[in-house]
């Protein structure tokens, strides 16, 4: 796939909570996510909600609060629980792309088991980068979310992936697009190799990225 888009649907965090709508990335990109895979691999995991609905149910579920959101390690363990209460179907796999969250160290690449609360979840236990980014999401086909940091700030964000173009810029940047909570729509930009993302006017670096696939 040169160009391989999801089409994702926008999703707006200010719908989200009252009180909570600054913080509440997380669960809308993840509510995005879960629609998208409602909609095409597996009906009924959103369990009866619709995207308003969900949204809610995750900001609460992710156990979200002011001033800082929700944790990656908490969303992955609290949708991993979530996942696995609804008997699906298929088998879900995530991927949660971290560096120095293990006791021993950044260097381990082996996948193993995180959380145990459920099975195929894996840590390479590593910082994303370009690569990383358009294997899991284009050749892989899995829905990846990303945390990113805003790099003149410092705030952390969430955005689902939305596109990607494999092949490179005269830069050696790629085409990249997201959806983005905070404005409820997609943005477009450009990421450079080492995954440092230019969306939304805002200069990113990537955090942590956590991918869902069926396996």
């Amino acid at each position: 796939f040169a160009n391989y888009v999801l089409n994702l649907t926008s999703v707006n965090q200010f719908n989200s909570t009252a009180g909570l709508g600054n913080v509440s990335c997380g669960p809308a990109s993840i509510t995005s996510i879960l629609e998208f895979l409602n909609r095409t691999r597996f009906p009924g995991i959103m369990d009866g909600h619709n995207v308003t609905s969900l949204l809610h149910n995750l900001t609460s579920e992710f156990n979200v609060t002011q001033p800082n959101g929700a944790s990656d390690v908490t969303i992955v363990d609290r949708l991993t629980r979530y996942l696995r209460s609804l008997n699906l179907s298929g088998n879900i796999t995530m991927r949660f792309y971290a560096d120095d969250i293990l006791p021993n160290g950044p260097n381990v690449t082996t996948p193993i088991n995180y959380s145990s609360h459920g099975t195929n979840v894996e840590v390479p236990d590593r910082d994303a980068n370009a690569t990383d980014f358009i294997t899991e999401l284009v050749t892989n086909q899995e829905m990846v979310l990303v945390l990113f940091r805003n790099m003149a700030l410092g705030n952390g964000h969430y955005m689902a992936a939305d596109n990607a173009n494999t092949n490179p810029n005269a830069n050696g940047n790629y085409n990249v697009s997201f959806m983005d909570p905070w404005t409820g729509s997609i943005e477009h930009g450009e990421m450079q190799p080492n995954g440092d993302t230019q969306v939304g006017g805002r200069l990113w670096e990537i955090w942590s990225m956590i991918t869902i696939s069926e396996t």
